[in-house]
């Protein structure tokens, strides 16, 4: 095999323009912030739209999520936005740079992480792991809203198992970290001839969870 070109990250410009063209390479929810900036008519998605109608009282915290883009449509809720690129506070100024794991800040009624590109191509014990360190964010009854896309997913063997099934006992078996699953849609498509499409939802993911933690569940508005 012959080695047509090597990126060595540390020759990588680091300079704003650079950093920013990468990060918003690809990131759907960015450019309807973009968009909704530009126009009187703003634009919600559809899912961002049922998470909010099924949020409880209180703060709502978006984790790499571009929870700008609501938290500009929505300036009378309590709503923080945490990002692990530090790029994201130069051009939106109240984002919080921070990681998975709180380190000090205020505990959260609502938790979101939409399609997170940092939890990309992972197992469904590395996401174990993942989901144990966003509880450090929430008030205990908090609700937590998390989506990917299963051809991200790791570990699972397509042809001789049913994903869907194993994803739910996954979800089910989160107990053990006091999260309950409250909601689930799992939309594994079914590939056709001359089908391209990688899954039903490329901007938030096909696979849509909802938990409690430590709480009861609620009765959800669909």
């Amino acid at each position: 095999m012959k080695i047509v070109e090597y990126h060595d990250k540390e020759k990588f410009k680091d300079d704003f323009k650079t950093n920013y063209l990468r990060y918003r390479l690809g990131r759907i929810r960015h450019e309807i912030w973009l968009k909704n900036r530009k126009q009187k008519r703003k634009l919600l998605d559809k899912y961002d739209n049922l998470i909010l109608e099924n949020c409880k009282s209180g703060k709502i915290t978006y984790f790499n999520s571009a929870g700008y883009y609501i938290a500009d449509l929505y300036p009378d809720k309590n709503i923080e936005v945490i990002e692990n690129d530090p790029i994201v506070k130069k051009f939106y100024p109240k984002c919080i740079t921070a990681n998975r794991q709180n380190t000090g800040l205020d505990l959260t009624d609502n938790f979101i992480v939409t399609n997170c590109r940092s939890d990309h191509w992972n197992t469904l014990e590395g996401f174990t792991e993942h989901f144990k360190k966003y509880t450090s964010y929430m008030k205990p009854g908090c609700r937590f809203f998390y989506s990917m896309r299963d051809t991200q997913l790791l570990g699972i063997n397509r042809f001789k198992e049913n994903v869907e099934q194993k994803i739910i006992n996954w979800a089910h078996s989160l107990k053990h970290i006091q999260l309950t699953l409250v909601m689930f849609k799992i939309e594994i498509p079914k590939r056709q001839s001359m089908d391209t499409k990688e899954n039903p939802d490329t901007a938030n993911g096909n696979i849509k969870l909802a938990f409690v933690y430590d709480g009861e569940p609620w009765s959800v508005k669909c």
